[in-house]
């Protein structure tokens, strides 16, 4: 007896966001661009993106230890929420 052909799952995906005021200006860096395109990949992937999957931090200096949002997702991910984790690289 031959399995039938079912399609992959959808990979339940997340992005992280940490960006740093005083090194990202401009329209094509801002945490919202950087978001949309994000949300493109996943979309164009066939990932799924909750809403509550997003994960933004915005810090004004770069040693900063108090990261709520990457405590959140750390979490999400030993809870086996998440397959992919999506972020964007300068």
């Amino acid at each position: 007896m031959t399995q039938p052909d079912y399609p992959e799952p959808s990979k339940r995906s997340a992005i992280y966001n940490r960006s740093y005021q005083f090194k990202q200006v401009g329209a094509t860096n801002s945490i919202q661009a950087q978001i949309e395109r994000c949300r493109a990949y996943c979309a164009e992937r066939g990932y799924t993106l909750p809403e509550d999957q997003i994960y933004c931090e915005t810090r004004e200096g770069t040693v900063d230890t108090d990261r709520p949002e990457l405590m959140r997702l750390i979490k999400a991910v030993q809870q086996g929420i998440i397959d992919v984790l999506v972020i964007v690289r300068f």
